[in-house]
């Protein structure tokens, strides 16, 4: 059989305390009264009353509501401006894309009025006929060089004169277009 234990005396951690009672309103822990004696009055005393809390609340939420709303404007005013700078970039690029559309066709163009072909084409419709011999023209440095210095513009591209066979030149002339002699 069980029997249950009860503490009889306080924790020594701790000291007792009087009970507390109350009389007329006013605390009485045992030996004396705290407050007024009754039967005098205080003459100067100011008479106290309970003023209520102020109400922070309606201010916080107000402050709140125009930060909120400030936010939320300034984020549609981002949202505008990234809007219209897209269009500008789209119009950009539709220029661009527009741009390499005409220059692949110039350079179709290009391509087609500088083929030998046509070029073959265009001189039988001038009358031209095909040579049956080929000759090439030796040309002195010095006229070169005179040439050069009439027109005022020396070469700055490193390339020198120098005698040579006519199809060494013209190996020379396709290793500077990069085209297979």
């Amino acid at each position: 059989m069980a029997v249950a234990l009860r503490r009889e005396s306080p924790a020594p951690d701790r000291p007792r305390r009087p009970a507390i009672r109350r009389v007329d309103g006013r605390r009485v822990d045992g030996r004396r009264v705290e407050g007024r004696r009754p039967g005098r009055a205080s003459v100067g005393a100011p008479k106290l009353t309970v003023v209520p809390a102020r109400r922070r609340a309606a201010g916080f939420v107000a402050t709140l509501s125009f930060l909120i709303v400030g936010l939320m404007l300034g984020a549609a005013v981002l949202h505008t401006m990234l809007a219209e700078r897209q269009m500008h970039i789209d119009r950009l690029e539709r220029s661009v894309a527009a741009a390499e559309d005409r220059f692949d066709v110039l350079r179709r163009q290009r391509a087609e009025l500088r083929s030998p072909t046509r070029l073959a084409t265009e001189a039988r419709n001038l009358g031209m006929v095909p040579a049956s011999v080929t000759e090439f023209v030796d040309v002195d440095p010095h006229t070169i060089a005179m040439a050069i210095a009439a027109t005022g513009q020396p070469s700055t591209d490193g390339v020198r004169i120098q005698r040579a066979e006519p199809l060494d030149q013209f190996v020379l002339v396709k290793r500077v277009t990069n085209e297979a002699p």
